[in-house]
């Protein structure tokens, strides 16, 4: 095998890794949270906060769902173009952390709401 043939296969490994660091919103799992900190509050504050929680879940899906397209758009120039490009996929803010957290602040909001029988 040729020394390029070589060094290309090897980043192109390195680039699929990557892109694989920036999983799709739909696959990023809910923090546990528990419910017992939304216990005084209302049943019109649950679903104040349940509202705002939606909203910043959709906004961070979408981050996180364009963070891994640009991931891929990367990966895909960096394999044809220019293999040392898919280097700079790392650079790419990953949003699943706080994705997950807002996911799960939600799930002890509904559980709370349910609890209280909103």
């Amino acid at each position: 095998m040729k020394t390029h043939t070589k060094v290309s296969a090897a980043l192109m490994a390195a680039c699929t890794t990557i892109a694989a660091c920036t999983p799709p919103a739909a696959d990023v799992q809910a923090r546990y949270v528990s419910p017992a900190g939304y216990n005084a509050r209302t049943c019109a504050q649950l679903a104040t906060e349940a509202a705002a929680l939606a909203q910043n879940e959709a906004r961070l899906a979408a981050a996180q769902d364009k963070a891994r397209a640009n991931d891929t758009n990367i990966v895909t120039a960096a394999v044809i173009l220019l293999p040392v490009a898919g280097l700079l996929a790392m650079a790419n803010k990953d949003y699943a952390a706080e994705l997950s957290a807002v996911r799960g602040e939600l799930e002890a909001v509904e559980q709370a709401r349910s609890a209280r029988g909103c």
